[in-house]
């Protein structure tokens, strides 16, 4: 019996503990300090989300959205990563208020907000839900807005899952778009497909597959994703993949595999130049270390990470001379067009 009454008092015990951990994970943080901004960012994921449900479900995807912003976006630039956390309020938007949620996002964190309504949109409504999204990503700007245009990526990831990973289908459906609007898709079909789909799927001896499977007006975007696949799929290290990306055949297949390249080695710097310049500085060939360097002094504005003014000056300074120029023009057409003055 005594052995009994512990069990039982164990399994109470866990209930209790189980129960206190989901309240304290689903009540919104507050302002008095109960879950600051801070402690939001040390929680794992499925924590954060648990966080996140609760707001949304309590207050609204809109309080979501803006807690998102405030842990993550601050007067310095983006911390950390939370484009994935971006997709999920996404969809808690389409929830609410279905393809018009669009609206109430905005391109902060990569435009994960507008990603993760489209996603939500095309598994609920199918390919129909195209257009109409298509016209609330150009409600808030003009047709040459690059708010716009990052939107319109995200039909591209939509597209595929929708589609099951079946490429010839996905990028049939960007053609629902404009000439101008279908690269855009495209990206976002091979990016989703980066990610999404199984290495199993990846022939061995075909190293720039899906690239080299598909016709040849998608193969400039399909390049911009090269560099993770072999990074993921084929577990290549840098030296390897600038190999492969310099095996491309064309010019611009081979400057859009080293700019992937070069995004990736931004992002997981979170905007370090130390981190920058000896990830590319792994590249024997030293135009494509410059490029490396180049694409991932772009990608730190575009990702609006902290200090990206000083730190793009001194990673396009410390290039040799016959490089700065170009480094230069990336980091100013994208301060430009994603970053501009008040």
């Amino acid at each position: 019996m005594p052995g009994q009454r512990l069990v039982a008092l164990a399994v109470l015990l866990a209930a209790a503990v189980t129960v206190a951990v989901f309240t304290f994970y689903s009540k919104r943080p507050t302002s008095s300090g109960m879950l600051d901004a801070a402690a939001f960012r040390n929680l794992t994921q499925p924590e954060q989300l648990g966080v996140l449900k609760g707001i949304t479900d309590r207050e609204g995807p809109e309080d979501g959205w803006q807690f998102v912003k405030s842990a993550y976006a601050t007067a310095q630039g983006v911390i950390g990563n939370p484009h994935d956390l971006a997709h999920f309020v996404g969809g808690e938007l389409y929830a609410a208020f279905g393809v018009a949620g669009i609206t109430r996002c905005d391109p902060t964190f990569a435009f994960g907000c507008y990603h993760g309504v489209l996603d939500r949109a095309l598994a609920v409504e199918g390919v129909a839900a195209a257009l109409q999204a298509r016209d609330e990503c150009y409600r808030a700007g003009g047709s040459a807005d690059p708010e716009a245009s990052g939107c319109i990526h995200g039909f591209g990831h939509g597209f595929l899952t929708f589609e099951n990973l079946d490429l010839e289908k996905a990028l049939a459906h960007c053609g629902l778009l404009s000439e101008r609007e279908q690269p855009y898709c495209w990206d976002g079909v091979f990016m989703e497909h980066m990610l999404s789909a199984p290495a199993a799927s990846y022939p061995p001896d075909e190293l720039w597959y899906p690239c080299s499977a598909v016709a040849e007006r998608y193969r400039n975007q399909c390049a911009r994703s090269e560099a993770q696949v072999l990074r993921f799929k084929r577990r290549l290290d840098t030296p390897a993949i600038a190999a492969v990306c310099l095996t491309g055949e064309t010019p611009a297949m081979r400057s859009h595999c080293l700019d992937g390249l070069g995004f990736y080695i931004a992002q997981q710097s979170q905007g370090d130049i130390g981190v920058i310049q000896r990830g590319c500085g792994r590249i024997a060939d030293r135009p494509a270390e410059s490029q490396c360097i180049t694409a991932a002094a772009g990608e730190i504005v575009f990702q609006n990470y902290p200090g990206w003014p000083l730190a793009t000056r001194r990673l396009c300074g410390d290039l040799a001379p016959e490089f700065q120029s170009a480094c230069q023009g990336r980091v100013q057409y994208i301060e430009k067009t994603y970053r501009p003055g008040p």
